[in-house]
């Protein structure tokens, strides 16, 4: 006898595999975008941070301590702020600077020292100093939220 086409069970097995196949390939594709939003933001938060580090070396060296705001619209909720205490001796003019970028889901930190080659008064504004990075970033749950 001859058969013209494929049995009932045939074709469920290959709807099966093909089902199998799809899923897998799914799964891979959704991971892959959920890393990409992992790491978007993780890259975001980081340029967020070395933009707060920049300014607060720049107002440390110009004589203001602590500072903070928001990043504006295009990031609504994060928070930048800073404070800078003296490290050392009255006389050595060294700074550690804690700076702190606060989202929605959590919190990046970094410490750093800043070296001002003099005080205020002896130079015009201040503004001689060695950037001597310490630390590195750590990330901390903000209140109610999770890490990522």
């Amino acid at each position: 006898m001859r058969r013209n086409g494929f049995t009932l069970v045939e074709v469920l097995a290959a709807v099966a595999i093909l089902g199998t196949a799809m899923f897998v390939l799914l799964d891979a594709h959704y991971t892959s975008m959920r890393l990409q939003e992992t790491m978007q933001l993780s890259a975001s938060y980081r340029q967020m941070l070395e933009m707060t580090v920049n300014r607060a070396e720049v107002e440390v060296l110009r004589g203001e301590l602590a500072g903070g705001g928001e990043f504006g619209p295009r990031f609504p909720g994060f928070t930048w702020s800073y404070d800078a205490v003296p490290a050392a001796k009255e006389d050595i003019y060294l700074y550690e600077v804690n700076v702190r970028v606060t989202g929605p889901e959590s919190e990046e930190m970094r410490t750093f020292l800043v070296y001002k080659i003099s005080s205020d008064e002896e130079t015009e504004g201040g503004l001689g100093s060695g950037f001597m990075g310490v630390g590195g970033a750590s990330r901390a749950p903000a209140p109610g939220g999770a890490a990522r």
